[in-house]
This record gives structure tokens, C-alpha cells and sequence, in this order.
């Protein structure tokens, strides 16, 4: 293979180069013999790196640092995936069990040729009957001009070095998948407690190799139905077509085909063209709730209705539990099954009622669906669908993956400076994507926070080993002498935040509809309450209202909705709130009259009546636009004003640039000059650890262990400086 032949020659020559460094590093030193071991050093370091790209790449743990010899790591993990992705044989549909190679082969050829093979599907006019033209004259322009170097330029710049473009982490701007996760709580957690007993249910689909599946001449009907022009069309079809596929098997290729159908994992295109021809199920069950065949859920008098939640190939559909909707259901996906090649896998596909569904009229809907009732929805989106008293189900998969990614082989191969990379990249990210939904009980955080320090300090399997420097230090930023780990409460504190911003960002949002219409109709996000039987997310963004508090402030436009005395306006300031004693003004003054609206002037006279000198000065610099503009609200930490979890978690942790600077500039130089030095990772944690105290020397043993001997073993004296054991 390629990599064999390539990489085969590093390895020798890597080989060669030693021998020949032997040979040298065994004769005299001479300026000529010296002069040449340099020169073979500087060659062996230079295949060394490139040994271990190799490596890197074969094990892809593409999270760790390069440049610090964790060839032996990366080794041991390429053998443990090769290892597990053998195939030692395979089963047939009919019972039969092939265990010789050539048998392998051919039943996996023949399983992905029959995969990738069109259907000839036809009837596409009815399921496109939902799909209205949405692309624009000057969106096909768009589309169809010239690429520009600076296109190419950034497409090339957002793959990574060491693997292809992947899959986006989001289809469309200003949408984020916890939308869809929320809004899927609330729904579940409002037919968990609805005792009608007309009822509800939940149907989770579960596509069969959805990608794999999607017929190319539909999806060509479904573009052309949209409005996208054919030369677009035809460049797209043109990518996705022409494509040859090998079925590897143990690491080796068996054969060739060309594929009639299907969409290829893992480029960035084909999850854009999976949500297009997803489109068209949902065009079909919008016309069935406008034709009044469907009804969705509605959690509160004023919430929007849903029917349906799509987010790539996971789809949730919701339902009156009767049998006409069933039958609704049935009809729908049949004809998009028929015009798509999608095809409902029913032996997985699940469905849930709301409480009060009597359980014979349950058994009868699962019977004419074809599918399994379950008590909950195992999960949706990666995260649980119902929370109760317990938190087992949010805490126990993280726990689980925590565990086996810090105790296991794999830190037993690392330097220190590669478990700090591990702690960042992969540790602290775990549980990232649970904690921009839930709030996780303190208790579990400080869990987290002690699985991770034992990591760090090499404890494991219940052995006590000495932390020398406290977790809270650890987490400090690395310019003032921390090595910039996450403290877990006050980072899930800052994601929720996020969450609260955008309730109030962007109020048109079906997330932000929803839980508006459920608790907090008549208010504010930041005025609501509690509110009767919340659920577990509510109580979560609910409880930020003070983070999204401690950058808020309103960007003066026509100043109408803004009270002088309640809400954070005036830059400059710590609280951005007045601090002036209110007097004889009126409570309810805004700062609208304190504008002259026709020359969009302040009106210098009564706002230094009003206010104290320095707030007279800050109030005078906010500057007025000639054009009648809102209020608006920002996030006063970021200069472009919009929430970034980054600055909210250094505002809850403290570690403002201002804490910096109150610790000495001297400090921050000094950190900033150990941390940019130009040598191994390695050797810069060391050094860390020496400064920070943090070395095993007998000093600092004897400081955590009374009565520790501090007598140094070479020259028999009292140590009082800290030198290592």
C-alpha cells in the first residue's frame, strides 16, 4: 500500500541513521566528525517527526500535540484500533457464517453493491406536493458565478491537516442542535404529565442507512422543486456521482464499484443534501397538519404547535394518539419512502404515549405502526429525554466515558505534558455537550473535578498520590501561573448562559417561542419566575439569569425601553447601572427623556442635573444615531457585543486581565516568556511544576508529611533548599 512504501523508507532510514550516530558518537573529535553527527542529528530529529505524523495519523488521536516523541502512545493506539476493527468473519441473512477471506469479501461486496444500488424510484410529484420554491433569481446567481481565489482559499484552510473536511457542526447560522434538544424536553416532560386521555405520542424514526439510501434522481427532483438552476443542480448531481468505491476488509481493498445512489459520510456536502431531501418529509406532514389530518403538541395556550422535530437523520414525530393520525403517519411516510429510497427501519423505530393513553388503545396504535412501545425515549439527539428525581441518566454515560478515557491504557504512555493536552481536548470536552443543556448537580462536578485531578497527578486504582498544587490554581489562565483547566460549575454556568442569551437574542426562535409561551408569556426572560412544575432544562437556563446580569447592557437607540433606574446601560462602569441617589426624579424615567429625539443630541442640561459628574461624563460619550433605532441589548465583555461562552466563563471564574495585572506585571512576563519558550512541551510543564513547588523534593514532602527525612542522601546534610528526591 501507499503508506507502506512511503513511511517504509522513514522507518529505514531512521535505522540506518542510528547506526551511522553509533558509529560516530564511538570515534574521535575531530571538527569534521563532529561537524557531520550534527548534521545525522538533525536528520534523525527530522524522520523522528515525521514517524510520528505517521503514527499520529494511524492512531487518529488527533488531539494530542505533535513535536514531543508520543510515537510509543501513538503505536499503541493504531494497534488497538487495527486490533478491534478486524474482521474475523461475517453472517449472511440466511444463518451462514463465512470465515475464509475470499467468502469475506465477496459477502461484503455483495451486502454494499445491493446497498448502493438505485431503486428507480418514481412518484416524486406527490412527495414534493409540500415543497414551495424558496431560492431566489440572485441566490442562483450566487451559486453559479465563478469560484474566487479567496474561496478556494478558505475551504482549503478549514480542513484539517491530518483528515478530511468532516461533517459540519451546524447547517444553518443562528441554529444550534441544543435548540432541537430543548424544545424535545419540553415536549416530552409536558406529555409526562398530561393525564388526557386522548393523549399523545411520540414517534422516533429510525432511518436504515439514510445516507446510504438517498436516491440521487430525487434528490435532483427535490433541487429543481426548490428552484436551485440546473446548471447548480448538475454540478452538485456531477459530485456526488462520480465516485468508485473498495470495500476494505482488515485494512486491504476487495474490489470496485461505481454506486448508483447514496451520499458519502463525512463530507461536508452531503449533510446539507440529506436536510434538502429530508425537506420533503416534512413538507408532507406540514400539509397534513394544514389539511387538519395532524396535530402536533402545543406545551401551553400560546406555544406554537409541533408535529414534527428533524435534525439531520434523527426525526421525531408528534401526534394525537388516535388511529386516524396513525394512519396519517402511515400514508406519509409510505409515499416518502416510495419517492426517496429512504426506508423506516420499524424493528427500531420507537414510540411513546403520554400518561394518561390507556394502555390498550397504546398496544393497538404500536400494532397498526408496526413498531415497539417504549416507557421513554431512550435518548434523542445523544442526551435523555426525560429527567426525574435522579440524575443517573445524565451523569452515568458521562461518568462511564470519563473513566475509561483517564484510566485506561492510554495515560500510562503519556508525559505530563500530554495528559494536560488529553485533560483539554478530550477530558474537560466530554461532558461539554450535556452541560449546554442540563445543569449538573454540584456533587457531580466535583466528581468530575477529582477524576480529573487524580488523572493529572497520576493517581489511579485507588493509590493515594500528593496533589501538589490546588485544583482552583490549576484552573487559573496560564499567564498567571495556572495551567488553564476548567472548573466544571463554573463553565456549565457560562454554557447555560449562552442558552439564556439567546432566548433573548432571538425571541422569533421555536426554542424561545416555546418556553416564553410556558413560563414567562407576560414577562421577560429576565423578570421570569420559576414558574409552576418546571422542567429540568427550565431550572437550569433559569438559574444563569445572573451570568447573562453580569455583561448585560443595553446599546441606546431610541432610548424608549430602557428605565434610567432598573437596567444596565451606562459603558464604562463596573455594575453599568446609575449609581446616582435617585431624589425627587420619577421611578419610572426613561432614557428616552433624556434625548433630544429631532436632533439626536443628548440633552446636556438635564443630564448633568441628574446624574453625578462621572456618569455625567459616560453618559454624554454613549453616541446617538440621526436614524430612529431600538434599544438593543449586548454583551458588554466582548467588543462585538455578542454572548461568547469564553468571557462569561472567565467573568464567573474571575480571571479578568484586570486580576492579572493586580498580580504583578512581573508575574505575567515571567509566564508569558516560560510558556513561549521554543523547546519541547515537556520540558515547559516541568518547569512549571518546579516553580509552582509542585516537584517531589524532600523540602515539600516533608511539608505534607511530617517527619519526613529532608537528609540529602550524596552528602548526609539537612536539605533546606528544594531539590528533587
Amino acid at each position: 500500500m501507499w503508506s507502506s512504501r512511503e513511511y517504509g523508507q522513514v522507518f529505514r532510514e531512521i535505522r540506518k541513521k542510528r547506526k551511522r550516530l553509533g558509529v560516530l558518537n564511538k570515534g574521535g573529535r575531530a571538527e569534521a566528525q563532529v561537524n557531520e553527527r550534527k548534521k545525522v542529528v538533525r536528520e534523525i530529529n527530522a524522520l523522528l517527526h515525521l514517524e510520528e505524523i505517521y503514527w499520529r495519523q494511524r492512531s487518529r488521536a488527533l488531539w494530542l500535540e505533535s513535536g514531543d516523541r508520543n510515537t510509543n502512545f501513538f503505536h499503541r493506539k493504531a494497534s488497538q484500533r487495527r486490533s478491534k476493527n478486524r474482521i474475523s468473519h461475517l453472517v449472511t441473512d440466511d444463518g451462514v457464517t463465512h470465515v475464509e477471506k475470499e467468502q469475506i469479501c465477496f459477502v461484503a461486496n455483495d451486502y454494499c453493491k445491493t446497498l448502493f444500488t438505485s431503486s428507480l424510484p418514481s412518484q416524486f410529484d406527490e412527495a414534493l406536493a409540500g415543497i414551495d420554491t424558496r431560492v431566489t433569481s440572485e441566490m442562483n446567481s450566487r451559486l453559479c458565478a465563478p469560484y474566487t481565489a479567496d474561496e478556494v482559499f478558505l475551504a482549503l484552510k478549514q480542513m484539517h491537516p491530518l483528515k478530511d473536511p468532516g461533517r459540519m457542526s451546524a447547517f444553518t447560522p443562528g441554529r444550534l442542535i441544543t435548540d432541537n434538544i430543548l424544545v424535545a424536553f419540553e415536549l416530552f416532560y409536558h406529555m409526562k404529565n398530561s393525564g388526557s386521555e386522548s393523549g399523545f405520542l411520540a414517534l422516533k424514526l429510525d432511518m436504515a442507512k439514510a445516507y446510504d439510501r438517498v436516491e440521487w434522481s430525487f434528490l435532483r427532483a427535490v433541487m429543481i422543486k426548490f428552484g436551485f438552476a440546473e446548471q447548480w443542480v448538475d454540478r452538485v448531481i456531477h459530485c456526488i456521482s462520480t465516485v468508485s468505491f473498495s470495500v476494505l476488509i482488515n485494512g486491504a481493498p476487495s474490489g470496485e464499484f461505481t454506486p448508483s445512489r447514496g451520499l458519502r459520510q463525512g463530507d461536508p456536502l452531503s449533510p446539507y443534501l440529506f436536510i434538502l431531501c429530508a425537506e420533503a418529509l416534512s413538507g408532507l406532514l406540514n400539509r397534513a397538519v394544514a389539511l387538519g389530518h395532524l396535530h402536533g403538541i402545543r406545551v401551553a395556550p400560546l406555544a406554537p404547535t409541533i408535529s414534527h422535530l428533524f435534525f439531520a437523520d434523527d426525526s421525531i414525530i408528534f401526534a394525537k394518539a388516535n388511529l386516524n393520525e396513525v394512519d396519517t403517519i402511515r400514508e406519509v411516510l409510505h409515499t416518502y419512502e416510495i419517492a426517496s429510497g429512504q426506508m423506516v427501519n420499524f424493528g427500531k423505530t420507537t414510540v411513546t404515549f403520554s400518561k394518561g393513553v390507556p394502555v390498550d388503545r397504546r398496544e393497538d396504535l404500536a400494532n397498526a405502526l408496526r413498531v415497539n412501545i417504549v416507557d421513554v425515549h431512550d435518548k434523542y439527539l445523544g442526551l435523555p429525554t426525560v429527567v426525574g428525581r435522579s440524575k443517573r441518566v445524565i451523569t452515568k454515560d458521562i461518568r462511564e466515558k470519563l473513566w475509561k478515557r483517564l484510566q485506561g491504557w492510554k495515560g500510562g504512555y503519556m508525559c505530563k505534558a500530554g495528559r494536560k493536552v488529553l485533560i483539554k481536548a478530550v477530558a474537560q470536552s466530554i461532558p461539554t455537550y450535556a452541560m449546554s443543556v442540563f445543569k449538573f448537580p454540584s456533587s457531580f462536578c466535583d466528581e468530575l473535578r477529582s477524576m480529573v485531578a487524580n488523572f493529572w497527578w497520576r493517581q489511579k486504582n485507588g493509590e493515594r498520590k500528593i496533589h501538589w498544587v490546588a485544583w482552583k490554581k490549576l484552573c487559573e489562565p496560564k499567564a498567571s501561573g495556572g495551567l488553564g483547566f476548567r472548573d466544571f460549575k463554573a463553565f456549565n454556568a457560562a454554557l447555560l448562559g449562552k442558552q439564556a442569551w439567546r432566548l433573548i437574542q432571538f425571541p422569533d426562535s421555536l426554542v424561545a417561542r416555546v418556553l416564553k409561551a410556558r413560563y414567562f408569556a407576560e414577562r421577560s426572560y429576565l423578570d421570569a419566575e420559576l414558574g409552576n412544575m418546571p422542567s429540568y432544562t427550565w431550572r437550569g437556563i433559569w438559574s444563569v439569569r445572573w451570568v447573562v446580569q453580569r455583561g448585560l447592557r443595553w446599546r441606546v437607540g431610541d432610548g424608549c425601553s430602557i428605565p434610567v433606574w432598573k437596567c444596565e446601560w451606562i459603558p464604562g462602569t463596573q455594575s453599568r447601572r446609575v449609581i446616582t441617589p435617585r431624589g425627587s426624579q420619577s421611578l419610572n424615567l426613561k432614557v428616552c427623556d433624556l434625548i433630544h429625539l429631532p436632533t439626536a443630541s443628548w440633552n446636556v442640561p438635564k443630564v448633568k442635573e441628574i446624574f453625578l459628574p462621572f456618569e455625567q461624563e459616560c453618559i454624554l460619550s454613549i453616541p446617538l444615531s440621526v436614524r430612529v433605532l431600538d434599544d438593543t441589548i449586548c454583551w458588554d465583555l466582548e467588543k462585538g457585543g455578542d454572548y461568547k461562552v469564553r468571557s462569561a466563563y472567565r467573568a464567573i471564574f474571575g480571571d479578568y486581565e484586570a486580576d492579572f495585572r493586580s498580580s504583578g506585571s512581573s508575574s505575567l512576563k515571567f509566564w508569558g516568556k516560560m510558556w513561549a519558550a521554543v523547546t519541547l512541551p515537556r520540558v515547559k510543564v516541568f518547569f512549571w511544576r518546579a516553580c509552582r513547588g509542585a516537584l517531589p523534593t524532600l523540602v515539600g514532602l516533608n511539608k505534607r508529611i511530617p517527619g519526613k527525612n529532608t537528609t540529602c542522601s550524596v552528602c548526609g546534610l539537612k536539605t533546606r533548599q528544594s531539590y528533587i528526591a
